[in-house]
């Protein structure tokens, strides 16, 4: 305590008062003057009434201590039906929790369901308990109260901050909950078309000794069926059979006693690529349009390029010496024969029967493309000629037979069908600066089936085909080098060329009937290929099962575009113009669910690990335990009741000023004594 002067004027004009109230006293003192002692007295009250002393004292308060109340409100919370319990026990602890004097509550909900688009999903309760730590002082944290199942995927983030805190787990659900789920491991993201994948799978239930069947399912086709020991590993492979991305579903049997179903079923996405797509181009003979062909197959990193241009017929005679001829020998049956199924696409450019490719291997080239392979043909001048692949097993597939040579400029026009077609109906977007430039010859031909993209005086120009499992392309025409080369004819060559080569490698992309999903939070867009013309109504069939209509609108350009609003996460499924599209949306895969029985395993594995911080269990199968303050972490939880520990934070200090004199009394005194001096100076 100390007292402290604070005048009622500037310390000048206090310290002037004061020099004249001592000079005033000393000329009384020294002449004598009647009264005075009064007179000295009257002008001592007055100087204590301007200087103003002060007692300072000092207060101490103290905050409240805090106690953070975490609710997990996460997926297997959700999925097990322990929501109502949740939330009753949440009034309950509220309740207790205001008969405990100075205390504080922060309450947290841990909610993890709207991470849906998330790849993993899990639960991180003590992630969001340490960033709470940042918004409050951890020195007042006098206990952590976590209502949960006990599934909590992210305990070894407790670090020495959670040295002196209290941590009680109330658990919720009953000690011996029943369940079965699956477990995977290394399911890849990426795989390679044409390889298996391999991982690893696993259906856990620990109360069942018995086999449990399995299924797989790839894009919606049963590939695998098969009945597993549970709760051990098996090595699964799988076939990837195309680009784009592969829907993996996983599905295993039911029990009746299972407290949720939910993990019984599991879904991934892989998105298959190839490894390397080996294209194989040969030329009939060196021409305009080879460049191009080579710049835009070697300008693409997934494609592996072999090519081969026919310079010298085994047919022809000279007299050149045989060593002068730097020429090396067509490999026609390593490739046609052994090799030919690893190509991707096989490109014929003006290609003639020339005695290189015997029948026989002209017959494999029909096979390979019935098996899957691809086929791209230019045409000139020679298809008109008895050298014409015509003549020989490929014309079982070609889709042309031809009439005559055009020769005269003309300009590539899209037909109806190219204006929709994904190959073809982003050309007039991608070269708008203007008109497409000419070409000067054609062959006039017939389509014998396949469909028209493009055409040249009302006559097929390019043709698109499938032929069983693979495909056939033609253009009739060697002029398509004139778009890049001609300053005055330019035209979309490149997209052209591009997106003909990677439709016949089946890019996802670039199929008829490509469905394309983007979401945003609750809505979802679709964007379908169609080439179907007009606005249609497709049905959405959601996890839940409860189908509903939308409008798909026609954008003239090739696709069907839709919305619609859904909060629901899990297989879709998309019906339009008789097409059907599975799409999945949200997680596809969860640790939440890996484990979604109630279970103290997590919880008492981790703290064995680390016995320095204080930590209780509480079942929630009885009453809310009783909440108290204690004043040590040794013990820190009871039969039926749990403890906080007292933290008594002090606040910053505080000061009181409190008057010295107390004015009441001193003013009448004052008025007293003036009152004496001027009855005694009347007399």
């Amino acid at each position: 305590m100390d007292i402290n002067l604070y005048p009622l004027f500037s310390y000048e004009t206090t310290f002037f008062l004061a020099l004249l109230f001592i000079i005033i006293s000393i000329l009384y003192f020294f002449f004598h003057l009647k009264h005075f002692f009064l007179r000295f007295f009257i002008f001592l009250i007055l100087l204590l009434l301007v200087l103003n002393p002060l007692i300072n004292s000092m207060k101490k308060l103290y905050h409240k201590d805090i106690l953070i109340l975490i609710y997990d409100k996460t997926q297997s919370v959700i999925e097990t039906k322990k929501l109502e319990q949740l939330l009753k026990v949440k009034t309950d602890i509220k309740e207790k929790v205001k008969q405990v004097e100075k205390l504080e509550i922060v309450e947290i909900e841990v909610d993890n369901l709207n991470n849906i688009n998330d790849e993993k999903i899990d639960t991180k309760i003590i992630t969001k308990l340490q960033k709470s730590f940042q918004t409050i002082e951890k020195e007042r944290v006098a206990g952590v109260i976590i209502v949960t199942d006990g599934i909590i995927h992210d305990l070894e983030k407790i670090e020495a901050d959670f040295i002196n805190i209290p941590i009680h787990f109330f658990l919720l659900g009953e000690k011996d909950e029943r369940d079965r789920s699956i477990i995977t491991e290394n399911v890849p993201d990426y795989a390679i078309v044409g390889k298996p994948i391999s991982f690893k799978f696993k259906a856990s239930d620990e109360n069942y000794n018995g086999k449990i069947e399995a299924s797989f399912f790839l894009d919606g086709v049963n590939i695998l069926s098969k009945k597993f020991f549970p709760n051990i590993y098996h090595e699964i492979k799988l076939p990837i059979s195309h680009a784009g991305e592969n829907l993996l579903e996983i599905k295993i049997n039911n029990h009746p006693d299972e407290i949720t179903f939910t993990n019984n079923y599991k879904v991934f996405k892989i998105n298959g690529i190839h490894e390397k797509l080996r294209v194989m181009l040969i030329s009939g003979e060196p021409n305009m349009g080879l460049r191009n062909w080579r710049n835009i197959l070697n300008s693409d990193p997934s494609i592996e390029l072999l090519h081969f241009t026919i310079l010298r017929p085994p047919s022809k005679r000279d007299l050149t010496p045989v060593k002068e001829l730097a020429l090396i020998p067509f490999p026609s049956q390593e490739l046609f024969s052994a090799d030919i199924s690893k190509f991707s696409l096989i490109i014929l450019d003006q290609y003639t029967l020339q005695g290189i490719l015997p029948k026989k291997y002209l017959n494999n080239i029909v096979d390979y493309v019935i098996d899957g392979g691809a086929i791209l043909n230019i045409s000139g001048k020679e298809y008109l000629t008895d050298r014409s692949l015509l003549n020989s097993p490929l014309a079982n597939i070609l889709p042309t037979k031809p009439q005559e040579f055009f020769l005269g400029p003309f300009i590539p026009t899209l037909t109806d069908y190219g204006k929709r077609h994904p190959i073809t109906n982003k050309l007039e977007k991608s070269f708008r600066e203007r008109q497409w430039g000419k070409w000067h010859s054609f062959i006039k031909a017939d389509k014998v089936s396949g469909k028209t993209l493009m055409k040249a005086n009302n006559y097929p120009l390019l043709i698109i085909n499938e032929v069983s499992k693979g495909r056939v392309a033609q253009i009739l025409s060697d002029q398509s080098w004139i778009w890049k080369k001609d300053r005055e004819n330019k035209g979309p060559l490149l997209e052209l060329l591009r997106n003909t080569i990677h439709w016949l490698l089946k890019t996802p992309e670039l199929q008829e009937n490509y469905l394309e999903v983007f979401k945003n939070e609750s809505l979802i867009n679709l964007n379908l290929n169609s080439l179907n013309v007009g606005n249609t109504v497709a049905i959405i069939t959601p996890p839940s099962g409860k189908s509903f209509s939308t409008l798909m609108q026609d954008d003239k350009n090739g696709s069907l575009i839709g919305q619609f609003e859904s909060k629901e996460y899990g297989k879709f499924n998309l019906e339009v113009n008789n097409i059907k599209k599975d799409f999945y949306l949200g997680i596809t895969e969860s640790k939440e669910l890996e484990k979604v029985s109630s279970s103290t395993f997590l919880i008492n594995s981790f703290f064995k690990k680390n016995k320095k911080y204080p930590y209780s269990i509480i079942w929630l199968e009885d009453n809310i335990p009783t909440i108290t303050k204690i004043y040590s972490k040794n013990n820190i939880a009871g039969n039926n009741w749990v403890g906080i520990l007292e933290k008594k934070v002090q606040k910053k200090d505080t000061f009181n000023n409190k008057e010295y004199f107390n004015w009441l009394l001193m003013m009448p005194l004052l008025l007293l004594l003036l009152f004496v001096c001027w009855f005694k100076e009347n007399r």
